[in-house]
């Protein structure tokens, strides 16, 4: 074993240039992936949030009394039993909707003796999955005594799509930089056994087997492998770090995932990943020198 680290150093060090070109393009392809797997993380994150924030708020038809207002929430709630994919609904009267706005707007405690209440009965509607609530709303829109409804659609749109987005460009950069690192794997380990091919074809001579000349190159791609995760593992964590304590700072009401060990189980998939590029990589390169050489 000895001798097969032995002859990748040397492998690795008559070819400099070319393994420390794959050294970057594959700490970047790692580091990439890196950032793209905590923002799609984080993402899902402000998305579970707004999960359970998500609510459709359906306003009532002007009843006479309490007494009608009352029924009539009653029947919208047993109407929307029959409607999927809601995870529960609450019906608030127009009284109950004032004196919780009062609470939080104290300016408004004196206002009742003035003028008349304003708010109208509604029914507090969550859904189960953000992606169904303009079904939802079409929905409760037809029920008898249902007016008019208010809900962010739009918002929770736009972050599920911006979700979507930065997810397939990541993948997708990731795709083209993986296959670029593979190429260059490649290269470097063709060249280094070019550059040693009189010395390969001794040993094919004296009755070498495919294993034991390909050992050490593919070494040489494992080490390079190992190198680019240590290198993105040296980047990625403390600048993750940093700017999660600084979007912290700055907008306070976005969840941000600081859990350091869920980080380091990203980076353990990401080394695992930059493995299997070396492995896939130098076995290739190997296998196809050596058919070539025959």
């Amino acid at each position: 074993m000895m001798y097969h680290f032995r002859q990748a150093w040397l492998a690795f060090r008559a070819n400099i240039t070319a393994g420390v070109a794959t050294l970057s393009t594959m700490t970047l392809t790692l580091t990439l992936l890196a950032l793209v797997a905590l923002v799609t993380i984080n993402l899902e994150t402000i998305v579970r949030g707004l999960e359970k924030d998500v609510q459709i708020t359906a306003f009532l038809a002007v009843t006479e009394n309490a007494a009608l207002s009352k029924s009539q929430g009653e029947a919208v709630l047993t109407a929307l039993s029959g409607i999927s994919g809601i995870e529960s609904s609450t019906f608030v009267s127009k009284t109950e909707a004032f004196e919780k706005l009062k609470l939080d707007y104290a300016a408004l405690e004196g206002t009742s003796k003035l003028i008349d209440n304003p708010l109208a009965d509604r029914v507090i509607i969550r859904v189960n999955n953000p992606r169904i609530i303009e079904e939802t709303a079409k929905q409760v829109k037809t029920i008898p005594g249902v007016i008019d409804l208010e809900y962010g659609a739009n918002f929770v749109n736009t972050v599920l799509s911006t979700l979507e987005t930065v997810r397939n460009i990541g993948y997708a950069l990731v795709l083209l930089l993986a296959l670029n690192t593979l190429l260059n794997i490649l290269n470097t380990i063709r060249v280094a056994m070019f550059a040693r091919r009189d010395e390969i074809k001794v040993m094919r001579m004296i009755g070498a087997t495919r294993g034991f000349i390909r050992a050490p190159y593919v070494l040489e791609g494992l080490t390079l492998a190992l190198l680019a995760s240590l290198f993105t593992l040296l980047i990625i964590f403390p600048t993750y770090q940093i700017i999660a304590a600084r979007v912290i700072e700055l907008v306070p009401f976005i969840p941000i995932v600081q859990d350091n060990f869920l980080i380091l189980q990203v980076m353990a998939v990401i080394t695992g990943l930059g493995l299997v590029l070396g492995l896939l990589g130098s076995v290739w390169a190997a296998n196809r020198y050596l058919r070539e050489a025959e």
